[in-house]
């Protein structure tokens, strides 16, 4: 019996490519994420697409009529600002798709 792959006419050399995501390039598409519950700090900021892309969270409330919707802001009031800088900075740049 020929290997599975070599089954139906496929070719060993094939390799199945995984289809990458493509994100908007547009600057004005950022969110703003807002860690811990201190009003007065920076948005450490995101772009939407990588943010919605990687978290069926941050997809339903940004893309919602809800104020994180309306507004494009999150805050993360049980994170702090050093657990959303490791999110983001461990996230794909939209420019690397």
């Amino acid at each position: 019996m020929p290997p599975r792959n070599q089954q139906h006419g496929q070719s060993s050399n094939r390799v199945k490519k995984k289809k990458k995501k493509k994100f908007a390039a547009d600057p004005q598409d950022v969110v703003g994420l807002y860690a811990g519950e201190d009003r007065g700090e920076k948005p450490l900021n995101i772009h939407k697409d990588v943010a919605c892309f990687y978290s069926p969270v941050f997809k339903a409330a940004f893309n919602s009529q809800f104020i994180e919707g309306e507004e494009q802001k999150c805050r993360l009031e049980d994170t702090n600002p050093r657990t959303v800088r490791l999110l983001i900075h461990g996230s794909p740049s939209p420019c690397n798709f």
